[in-house]
């Protein structure tokens, strides 16, 4: 049986002393495997969030998916518990687009293993942005969950 507070902290610690070593780790665009886009939510490229967790073999052979998702860390959404996203993200003002898949963390993993293991600090909101066309998608995601908020967009000013 799978303690999973306890997995739970040993991702925490491994992921706050990882970003100590490759700040690269979460909030740059581009670089990152999650950035922070609003109070509430990282955005994570999926799955490669949970395997570079997984990679650091921390639990076992046991899978961070499943844990993230059994603790409510990792966002499901409708329809079905659906884990990922496709999403087109915008960084350096516009200049930057990709189109990812993607899956949203509640802030509170990631900013309690830094505050707690790391150096004290909650990361900031990066520059990363969700494309204003696919708010509707998110909404939808998060239907009767807590709304990104409006910050975590952008939106062209030509269209």
């Amino acid at each position: 049986m799978i303690d999973f507070s306890r997995a739970v902290d040993i991702l925490q610690r491994e992921l706050a002393a990882r970003y100590s070593l490759d700040p690269s780790l979460l909030n740059s665009p581009g670089h990152s495997v999650a950035c922070k886009i609003d109070p509430y939510y990282y955005l994570a490229m999926f799955p490669g969030f949970t395997r570079r967790l997984d990679s650091w073999r921390l639990l076992g052979g046991g899978s961070s998916l499943d844990v993230l998702v059994k603790t409510g860390n990792l966002v499901t959404g409708a329809p079905g518990r659906q884990k990922n996203l496709e999403l087109r993200v915008v960084w350096a003002e516009g200049a930057r687009q990709a189109e990812i898949t993607a899956c949203f963390l509640h802030s509170g993993f990631v900013d309690r293993a830094m505050a707690l293991y790391g150096n004290g600090q909650e990361p900031p909101i990066s520059t990363l942005r969700i494309h204003e066309n696919d708010r509707t998608k998110v909404r939808a995601y998060l239907a009767g969950k807590t709304q990104v908020a409006d910050l975590a967009y952008f939106r062209d000013h030509v269209q």
